[in-house]
């Protein structure tokens, strides 16, 4: 008949191990996560034409460049820019060397008296200088006279030359000059020629340079501050008549549907969330393998981020401070680790600042919010933790709003300034505590769901008034007394070398629960009565004991116990055997007739420490209840031979415990043991 129930199991076994399954799962948590991120990021967009009017108030929903704007002020800076005129200096010297030239032929004039001489000179000049008259008037003058007109004239002329002449300042350096020759004679005609002598040699020597201007100009434009359009500023009013300035910040912020913002932003979100589930990749590949290759929790991972991401997207439209961001970190410090969960944290607020528009604030938020989450769970006991939990983040998140305020300048600023932080100080608070409201209602269920369990359903199940316990209480008393003294033992000892002591604890208290099916066949419990086993045959005797394991394994699944306390039901007593029947049958029937294995415990031998622990615990503290004149060195004695007993056997084979371990063991047994029997105990006289 086909078993349904079974059926289940299996296929949840083989999924958890299927590495398509988790890959599957991979998969699905990127895409919805890249779904989220875009959604929260790709605006809605508009239809608008210049002239039309607008059919409602838009507002920016994240800072960018307003490139309108920004272009009119880069124009405006370029137009300022002057042309670049480069100075030749070649043309200054061979100007000056010229002048000089001509000087040096009227000074050889002046001074030549061979007329037929001097009419050569004066035939080489040039055709303008050849006045007769206004040379002779300058050669009959005094030589210092002369002598001072030349150092005059050609100061001006290199002073006008040195300062740059361009085409539209030729004109301007001619009548300088001519100002500069009009103060050296009073002869009209003298200085009408000197004029002509010297503005032969004014040129233009600024040359204009298109490379130099080019570059001017686009230093200029670089140092043009961006104009911005800034996050929640109102771009158009309801009613207003539509501008090509308007359109064009539409489009830079991608709310124009004629805009290809969209696809660089598509392109953004999935290049991040690629790089980002990579590194999460590997994180888990190299540091949480457990995760990494298992599908259920890596599945339950996904769901933690994906509920978180939800619903800061639907609460980041009444505020982004009023998303419970602290409750993956939360969830992930009880469910995992503290280590994933910090790992966690460092992604929730990437993605979650990006989902309510790139704030900075809520990233500081969210990772400040995160690590004290973290912080909190260190020592959760009960589900009440958690409220505590929620007022301390709750506070958190106000001091860090405050201090971002003050640094900001916003909390001395405007009456709306300030009213709009008491309303985001308030949302910080009632984000803390809902979400460890939250993690309160959602953490049993994810409990339940992937089969996990935390230190807060553990204590929970340590509650005599639970089903099964309070059974054992009542049914076989003895019994509980046992298991109550063996799970102070084993937490003890789990302490001592750094395992898991609630879960020892609390494995302790369940791990004889079948003895409840034949309380009697039990000597604890056996108060007033005959020992039945007396009576029976050895190997029925053994098989009673030995199947109180798988009664106890069935009960436990009965009362919905998690996997990790049946786990360490069935490997409490390894593959132990029960010595007293065995030796028994071998008196009655010699041992070629007596078969070992049916006075074994099937198994399996511990796998954990705190199934050693839960082994040594139980068989010590049976032993030394059993000694009549208990000593100190009698219980040292009965602890040794025991634990060492144990390890001749090969029952801690398949167990990661080290003999350093096992000494720390053994002296934290004894200690406390010797707590409990104190009263008892007589020492020997000296």
């Amino acid at each position: 008949m086909f078993n349904l129930k079974r059926f289940t199991v299996k296929s949840s076994k083989f999924l958890q191990k299927s590495k398509t399954y988790r890959y599957l799962i991979y998969f699905g948590v990127f895409i919805t996560t890249f779904f989220l991120l875009a959604v929260g990021l790709i605006p809605p967009k508009y239809s608008l034409e210049v002239g039309q009017v607008s059919p409602e108030t838009i507002y920016a929903p994240r800072t960018v460049v307003d490139p309108y704007l920004t272009k009119l002020a880069e124009e405006e800076a370029v137009a300022n820019v002057p042309d670049v005129y480069v100075h030749d200096q070649t043309i200054t010297n061979h100007a000056l060397k010229g002048l000089s030239s001509i000087f040096e032929k009227i000074e050889e004039i002046a001074l030549e008296s061979d007329e037929e001489i001097r009419r050569g000179l004066f035939e080489a000049l040039p055709d303008s200088l050849q006045q007769e008259t206004a040379l002779e008037k300058l050669a009959n003058l005094p030589d210092n006279s002369r002598a001072l007109i030349y150092n005059k004239i050609y100061e001006a002329v290199e002073r006008l030359l040195n300062q740059g002449i361009k085409v539209n300042t030729l004109e301007n350096a001619q009548d300088n000059l001519k100002q500069e020759v009009n103060t050296l004679t009073t002869d009209l005609e003298l200085r009408e020629y000197l004029y002509t002598l010297s503005s032969e040699f004014l040129k233009v020597n600024l040359v204009y340079s298109a490379e130099a201007t080019e570059q001017n100009r686009r230093e200029a434009r670089r140092l043009v501050e961006e104009v911005k359009i800034l996050k929640d500023s109102k771009i158009i009013d309801k009613g207003e008549v539509v501008t090509e300035h308007h359109i064009k910040q539409l489009e830079a912020l991608g709310l124009q549907k004629t805009s290809n913002q969209d696809l660089v932003l598509y392109l953004g979100i999935l290049l991040l969330t690629l790089t980002i589930f990579a590194v999460i990749g590997v994180y888990l590949y190299l540091y949480q393998p457990d995760v990494y290759y298992n599908s259920h929790k890596l599945l339950l991972l996904g769901l933690i981020l994906l509920i978180t991401l939800i619903l800061a997207k639907a609460l980041s439209f009444f505020s982004i401070y009023l998303i419970p961001i602290a409750l993956a970190p939360l969830l992930i410090s009880i469910l995992f680790n503290k280590g994933l969960a910090t790992m966690m944290t460092i992604v929730l607020a990437i993605f979650a600042s990006i989902i309510v528009g790139n704030e900075f604030k809520f990233i500081v938020l969210v990772l400040v919010s995160g690590l004290v989450a973290i912080f909190t769970t260190n020592k959760v006991s009960q589900r009440s933790d958690l409220t505590r939990a929620g007022a301390i983040i709750s506070g958190v998140n106000v001091i860090i709003l405050v201090s971002i305020s003050l640094l900001t300048g916003s909390f001395g600023g405007t009456s709306t300034m300030i009213k709009n932080l008491i309303m985001d100080i308030i949302m910080g608070m009632l984000s803390g505590l809902i979400a460890s409201i939250l993690a309160i209602g959602i953490l049993p269920f994810l409990e339940n769901a992937f089969s996990l369990t935390t230190s807060i359903r553990l204590l929970e199940l340590a509650n005599p008034n639970n089903g099964a316990l309070k059974r054992l209480l009542m049914e076989t008393p003895g019994t509980y007394h046992h298991s109550i003294i063996v799970g102070n033992l084993a937490e003890a000892a789990a302490e001592e070398i750094g395992a898991d002591p609630i879960l020892a604890r609390v494995a302790a208290y369940y791990h004889d629960i079948g003895k409840v099916t034949n309380p009697y066949y039990f000597i604890e419990n056996q108060l007033g009565i005959e020992n039945i086993h007396d009576s029976m045959e050895p190997k029925e005797s053994a098989k009673i004991i030995i199947d109180h394991l798988k009664q106890g394994v069935e009960l436990g699944k009965s009362f919905g116990l998690p996997g990790i306390i049946i786990d360490l039901i069935r490997q409490s007593h390894g593959t132990t055997k029960l010595e007293y029947f065995y030796h028994k049958a071998k008196e009655l029937y010699g041992e070629e007739n007596v078969n070992e294995d049916d006075y074994r415990y099937p198994g399996p031998k511990p796998q954990t420490k705190e199934a050693a622990i839960l082994m040594f615990a139980d068989c010590i503290e049976a032993a030394v209840r059993s000694i009549k004149q208990p000593t100190k060195e009698k219980i040292c004695q009965i602890i040794e031979g025991i634990i060492n007993n144990k390890i001749a056997d090969g029952q801690l084979d398949q167990c990661p415990i080290t003999f350093y371990e096992i000494n720390k063991i053994k002296e934290k047994l004894t200690k406390v043991i010797m707590g409990i029997f104190h009263q008892r105990i007589q020492y020997p006289n000296k």
